[in-house]
């Protein structure tokens, strides 16, 4: 045992050498290749082992994207939803304006399918846009067990004001921003997006369409 101990401790470059020949090793297929994923989760690691070395005070959330996006998603939606208040609309309003207006006029069969939300819920949103005078229903000209709703003058001006309301609030939350890393982030974002599930295939559909208005809260009892 001395023997070994006092070897270690002549050849000070035995780790280094170590490591040249795990790398070595890794390279010939002797050492598994890491795995998918293992770079990011390291990261994370180390970025929480950093925060954790700095100090960080006792129950700071390390490093994580999910948790950032989620925060900033939470401000988005308020700041929205308060922009669109002042017009008198919904967000769900506010996104069935925008459907209509990419579609041209379908049917409520058509919509509600298209939405992936049941047909007492689909009138329950016509019926609110309707009474507003931002749609109108009329009978289906090939089906009349059918209605085709279409947007009115006043639902397009209406979606207008409701656009720039948006635009005002994507300003504000990107105003910190360069414009070259907003688009930066808009591209990292799109590719998040592209690699999750997609719950319509409408493109610009908030997720918040699609939620039952009897759906418990996130991690809260069915």
């Amino acid at each position: 045992m001395p023997t070994a101990m006092t070897s270690r401790s002549a050849h000070p470059g035995g780790r280094a050498d170590g490591a040249a020949r795990t790398g070595r090793a890794a390279r010939s297929g002797d050492v598994p290749a890491e795995p998918p994923g293992a770079g990011v989760a390291a990261a994370v690691a180390a970025g929480a082992g950093a925060g954790a070395g700095a100090g960080a005070a006792a129950g700071q959330v390390p490093p994580s994207v999910a948790f950032l996006l989620s925060r900033l998603g939470y401000q988005a939606s308020h700041k929205m939803s308060a922009a669109l208040g002042e017009l008198g609309l919904e967000l769900r309003q506010f996104g069935l304006l925008r459907l209509l207006a990419a579609s041209h006029g379908s049917s409520q069969r058509a919509l509600g399918a298209m939405l992936q939300i049941s047909p007492n819920r689909m009138v329950a949103l016509i019926d609110g846009l309707e009474s507003k005078g931002l749609i109108e229903r009329r009978t289906h000209p090939e089906d009349r067990r059918a209605y085709t709703v279409t947007i009115t003058d006043a639902g397009a001006a209406a979606l207008t004001r409701a656009m720039e309301a948006g635009i005002g609030v994507e300003l504000d939350m990107c105003a910190p921003l360069e414009a070259s890393e907003r688009e930066q982030l808009l591209g990292l974002l799109y590719k998040l997006v592209a690699a999750s599930d997609t719950p319509s295939g409408f493109p610009g559909l908030h997720p918040s369409m699609l939620e039952r208005d009897d759906a418990p809260a996130p991690g809260g009892p069915a």
